[in-house]
């Protein structure tokens, strides 16, 4: 997108907190957002505020329960990192002077707190 800021990290990654959908919601502007597909067969979307040309969340077509929403985005300072996930193409050595667990995809840690989250949502409603 021409003009848009970038969120990249100092090593090329974007940081992002992750979120169940049923736990946000837009307080307001909803109207002014918009999906943007990189490329058409794409399952994810960046949704973009239309009034400032600036990109809010990632989520997907594919039913995914979550939602990704940039880390610039969030108000005070985003939640600390508990795993760093898809770092494959993450340049060598990775930036993570905090020593999280790095994985190049998703680690069978974070695939139980995914799985967990779903049957949590399942079971409240």
């Amino acid at each position: 997108m021409p003009g848009a800021p970038s969120f990249r990290e100092s090593d090329g990654g974007t940081s992002f907190v992750v979120c169940r959908k049923d736990r946000i919601r837009s307080v307001r502007g909803e109207s002014l957002l918009t999906k943007l597909k990189l490329r058409d067969n794409s399952p994810t979307n960046r949704k973009i505020a239309t009034c400032c040309n600036s990109v809010m969340v990632l989520d997907f077509d594919d039913g995914k329960h979550w939602v990704d929403i940039y880390s610039a985005r969030v108000k005070g300072s985003a939640p600390r990192p508990e795993a760093l996930v898809c770092t494959k193409f993450a340049p060598e050595p990775l930036n993570n002077p905090d020593h999280i667990q790095a994985s190049s995809g998703y680690s069978p840690r974070v695939m139980f707190k995914i799985l967990k989250a779903r049957v949590e949502m399942l079971v409240s409603g």
